[in-house]
């Protein structure tokens, strides 16, 4: 007993110790007040897709990354998404009612009229119960009811406009059980059977409520669906249970090798199901479709894309079946639509800032995009490229201009093949030779845009034990010149695998046991922290990222040229040392110098739902952000990056104008008339017409704008006319509105007796 109870006060003591150490710097004043910016708009870019609405020959697909009408003869699609005006992040509903297209999402729901007019309902500005529809199911008088995620409340909004809200759909089937049966639309809220209604197992036939739950069944079936002849098809956890009318049949299970995720029926009473086909060592699982066999038992699905997600969605239409899982779309004909304007990742592992513009988006399983937003907030424009496809990255580098590190392997038939690594510069792809073959690159750190340092492995690319050591490569300065690269080994002796860093002639080594410094060659460890990241920084200081760093991921320990050492806080270092942070180069998950010198950063200590930072030297901001924590990245366009693994997100300004009335004062005299330019500037993909007008003109002087509203790009002339006005100087306002937006430029205008046009002498030589 007293063992136990002196280990639980050693450990208590030195959780103690960790915490002084990890904070005891960070405990320092901050000595600038942040400034709340919100006036960012932030964007998600989620692959996956959450539904799939048939509407004659439109496809609507919704998804993370907002709405997409897909014309299904071209494959020509229009995207909504936070950039054009669509409040929702994401779409996870869809339905088609008469004219009217409605549609749910992260931000309540929206509707778009046969005009092309967009509406949008809220909790602000309607009778909506949640402002996260999951659901949509719309009845031929044109009731629209609606399901919530994370809750069990139904709205309705009635035809007139009225609103209801029932506790559940048992009470709403129950309370408008002739409204429920006129359900037109495939949906989740519930199945209609003839003169049934279906919520899961649970059936409502207008006098009572039934469980008709099979027996081997779960509580709640995957899916319900219903065929013209009214008999009732259930998915539930690799089984298709059907209901007949009267009674179960025997159930329906696929082979061994497939599982089971989604259902549909076609309108020849077909039932459809998909999933997942486990085929051989080489290609270990493949998305899968199949149909019902005319009689119960066992049956095979038909692999429709290899190395795929499973289905999730299966829609029939009049074209044939439509599939989709996570991220992808596959039509009737099986040729792949492919939405070049988003990234088709289902996980993102990170981003790294692209040379030319945009970012790199780096895949779980080395998968690499090239992505650029051109700028602006729409996806509509957005540009992404694949590179490397069938291969797997086993390390990144970024170099000093901006180049692009990989280390790669190939997997064909099963087996693993080490490549040589390989350097996207200018657009090309450039492969290095390396000293040895047979050696997988594990981590790559880029000095400058000249000297390179590898760590390798010799035996096991899975085995962080292995043999190993550090390669540096000196190119010369001329990446595509492999004839003058200079290679230069060093051992790592019985060091574990880990990563390089170096500077000004200084080489450092991190891994899980501490980190090391090269001299006099040989190891010297100089600390044990176990290592996420190595930043070299000016002045031969070293700051080292914690791995564990659950608790104290906001700070680094800061070793310095003479060996001390101390733990600092990202907010202290950047807010009171901020030409060293400027002088790292490294990608960290501290801290990222952004092209136009903006640090930004994560701060545990400021405000609640304001922990991401940034300063320039002078001004200290702080962000509400959708994310904790997470490897921030900032493009040439001042666009900032990040990703929670699952999803992509990117930080810009809100789309705006400007107004441009050119240099220099207008000038006109007495008695006259003069036309002057007014140009309306785009802002981020800004694209909606602006109203303008001219106030404050002295008395005798009148003002006539044509047009009066523009589009960005476009220019007004503003046509100013005097009559006997006073000579001197006056402010003029030229207004520029559009929505919420206002924009004024003030103008000064000179009225004088008589202009002279200035005239410059041209001097011909001999």
């Amino acid at each position: 007993m007293k063992t136990g109870r002196f280990s639980i006060l050693l450990v208590l003591f030195l959780i103690s110790l960790l915490t002084t150490q990890g904070i005891s710097a960070q405990t320092r004043e901050r000595q600038l007040e942040p400034e709340p910016a919100e006036d960012v708009l932030w964007t998600l870019w989620d692959s996956e897709i959450y539904a799939l609405v048939d509407d004659g020959d439109v496809l609507w697909v919704a998804g993370g990354n907002g709405l997409v009408r897909l014309d299904k003869a071209t494959y020509d699609y229009t995207r909504w998404s936070t950039g054009d005006g669509l409040p929702h992040r994401r779409v996870f509903a869809g339905a088609v009612n008469g004219e009217d297209r409605w549609f749910g999402g992260d931000s309540g729901l929206s509707k778009l009229d046969g005009a092309g007019e967009w509406t949008h309902y809220n909790t602000e500005n309607s009778g909506l119960f949640s402002d996260e529809v999951a659901g949509i199911a719309v009845s031929t008088g044109g009731d629209i009811w609606t399901s919530h995620v994370g809750s069990a409340k139904i709205s309705r909004m009635q035809p007139d406009g009225s609103w209801l809200l029932y506790p559940n759909r048992e009470s709403a089937v129950s309370l408008a059980f002739e409204t429920v049966k006129q359900t037109i639309n495939i949906n989740e809220l519930w199945t209609v059977a003839g003169d049934e209604v279906w919520i899961g197992y649970d059936v409502y036939d207008g006098n009572q409520w039934l469980n008709r739950r099979p027996e081997g069944a779960t509580i709640a079936p995957q899916v319900t669906r219903a065929d013209s002849q009214n008999h009732v098809f259930a998915l539930d956890d690799d089984t298709v249970f059907e209901w007949n009318g009267g009674q179960w049949t025997d159930p329906y299970k696929p082979s061994d090798s497939h599982s089971l995720s989604s259902l549909a029926v076609d309108k020849e009473d077909v039932v459809w199901v998909g999933g997942l086909t486990f085929i051989n060592p080489y290609v270990p699982y493949s998305a899968a479709v199949g149909s019902l066999p005319e009689e119960p038992g066992e049956f095979y699905l038909e692999d429709i894309l290899w190395d795929y997600e499973p289905v999730t969605l299966l829609l029939a239409t009049a074209e044939g079946l439509w599939a989709s899982g996570g991220n992808w779309l596959s039509p009737p004909e099986g040729a792949w639509p492919h939405f070049n304007d988003v990234p088709n990742l289902s996980w993102f592992w990170g981003v790294l800032p692209h040379n030319d513009a945009g970012i790199w988006i780096l895949g779980p399983d080395g998968e690499l995009q090239a992505f650029d937003d051109r700028g602006t907030v729409t996806k509509r424009d957005d540009i992404f490229e694949p590179y490397g496809q069938g291969s797997i990255t086993t390390a990144y580098g970024l170099a000093g201009n901006g180049d692009l590190w990989m280390g790669t392997a190939s997997i064909t038939h099963g087996f693993l093949f080490l490549n040589n690594p390989m350097r996207i510069h200018q657009g090309q792809i450039i492969e290095y030779e390396l000293p040895e073959k047979d050696a997988a690159i594990r981590e790559i750190f880029a000095e400058d845009a000249t000297h390179t340092w590898f760590t390798y492995s010799k035996t096991d690319m899975y085995d962080y034990t292995d043999e190993s050591g550090i390669w540096s490569l000196d190119d010369g300065g001329t990446p595509a010149d492999l004839g003058d690269d200079v290679w230069t080994t060093y051992d790592t002796g019985d060091l574990s695998v880990g990563m390089p860093a170096a500077r000004d002639g200084q080489l450092w080594y991190g891994n899980d046991d501490g980190v090391f410094a090269y001299r006099e060659d040989s190891w010297e460890q100089i600390s044990d922290v176990k290592v996420e990241a190595l930043i070299p920084a000016k002045d031969g200081v070293l700051f080292v990222a914690y791995q564990p760093s659950y608790s104290y991921w906001q700070s680094a320990l800061m070793v310095e040229a003479d060996g001390s050492q101390q733990w600092r806080s990202a907010s202290d270092l950047v807010e009171n040392d901020l030409a060293l942070v400027r002088s790292t180069t490294a990608p960290n998950n501290l801290w990222h110098v952004a092209p136009d010198g903006v640090v930004w950063y994560w701060d545990k200590y400021a405000p609640a739902g304001r922990r991401l930072m940034s300063y320039d030297g002078q001004t200290l901001r702080s962000y509400t952000s959708p994310l904790e924590k997470g490897r921030i990245t900032v493009d040439r366009n001042n666009h900032l990056w990040m990703t929670d693994g699952g999803n992509l997100w990117r930080m810009s300004p809100k789309p705006d104008f400007q107004l441009s009335t050119g240099a220099g004062s207008w000038l006109m005299e007495a008695n006259d008339s003069r036309d002057f330019g007014v140009k309306v500037l785009s802002v981020e993909g800004f694209a909606e017409a602006v109203e303008l007008s001219v106030s404050g003109l002295p008395a005798g002087i009148t003002a006539d704008i044509q047009p009066a509203e523009v589009l960005p790009g476009e220019t007004a002339v503003v046509t100013l006319n005097s009559s006997g006005a006073s000579l001197g100087s006056e402010t003029v306002k030229i207004r520029g509105v559009s929505g919420d937006l206002q924009h004024e430029e003030n103008k000064t205008l000179r009225i004088f007796e008589k202009l002279y046009e200035m005239v410059t002498p041209v001097v011909v030589g001999r």
